[in-house]
């Protein structure tokens, strides 16, 4: 008997927590699906708000509140938890059950698609060099694929063609060329497009932050490494196009291959730029 009771009890405990999480589910629901009632908006004092991805209006379009950014909180019943600035979408969290009207998601890029974006350029040749490195017919076409990669933040980094280019754990060199070119960032960091000139084969390119200059290093037969002129005529750029210092040029001298490094630099003046 003692035990008959004991179940018995269990049992009813166990029965009124299902009741209480399921009228607390009701609850929820039905806070959910309450109609919105807002008050007359001249009855409101607004508050100014300080925000940093603009202004929105609150659910009843009375008062001014901030509009979410990035990975911010938004939607919901009305729009409650927000709305997103503009550029930005509300992506839903599609784990809540119901339907989307009353499911919050995060503020995201807006995805853009083809129809967003120009339709229709012209084949005129006017060749741009994107940021990402690759060649545009024309500005047109450069536009119409930054328009379709929006993460990509693709924007014209010169006119013409890519020029080829090179990272420090590549081959530096390009044989059968000429010249040096590097832009600004070449000159903080040694990573920017560089073409050189140099009639040989080499490993590496180093690049000296005091002197503003690069040098190359040539491997030998004999694994032995010698500096040479990272080439004798360097054009230096303030942009990828452009000369900085017209008529002048600093030239890099080495002493002869097989002797120990060292390095003398030179200046030279010249008429014209070739």
């Amino acid at each position: 008997a003692v035990g008959a009771v004991a179940t018995t009890g269990i049992f009813t405990i166990m029965v009124t927590k299902c009741a209480v999480v399921a009228a607390l589910s009701l609850l929820v629901l039905a806070h959910r699906s309450l109609s919105l009632s807002c008050i007359r908006c001249h009855e409101i004092d607004c508050p100014v708000p300080t925000c940093s991805y603009g202004v929105t209006k609150d659910v009843c379009g009375c008062c001014d509140e901030c509009a979410k950014g990035p990975g911010e909180t938004c939607g919901g019943p009305w729009g409650i938890s927000g709305s997103c600035s503009e550029g930005l979408e509300c992506k839903l969290n599609q784990n809540i059950p119901g339907p989307d009207f009353n499911k919050d998601g995060v503020c995201v890029t807006k995805a853009r698609s083809d129809d967003d974006c120009v339709g229709f350029c012209t084949a005129d040749w006017r060749p741009v060099c994107g940021s990402d490195g690759k060649t545009y017919s024309n500005e047109c076409g450069l536009n119409g694929a930054s328009c379709r990669n929006p993460y990509d933040n693709i924007v014209v980094a010169h006119r013409g063609e890519c020029r080829s280019a090179w990272t420090p754990e590549g081959n530096a060199c390009i044989k059968g060329n000429n010249n040096l070119v590097l832009d600004r960032i070449s000159l903080d960091d040694c990573k920017a497009r560089c073409e050189i000139q140099t009639g040989f084969d080499c490993r590496s390119l180093e690049y000296h932050p005091r002197s503003r200059r690069c040098s190359l290093s040539e491997a030998t037969s004999n694994s032995n490494s010698y500096r040479v002129p990272c080439p004798n005529k360097g054009w230096l750029f303030t942009e990828t196009i452009g000369i900085a210092h017209p008529g002048i040029y600093h030239r890099l001298r080495s002493i002869r291959p097989r002797r120990a490094v060292g390095v003398t630099d030179t200046h030279a003046e010249v008429d014209s730029v070739a």
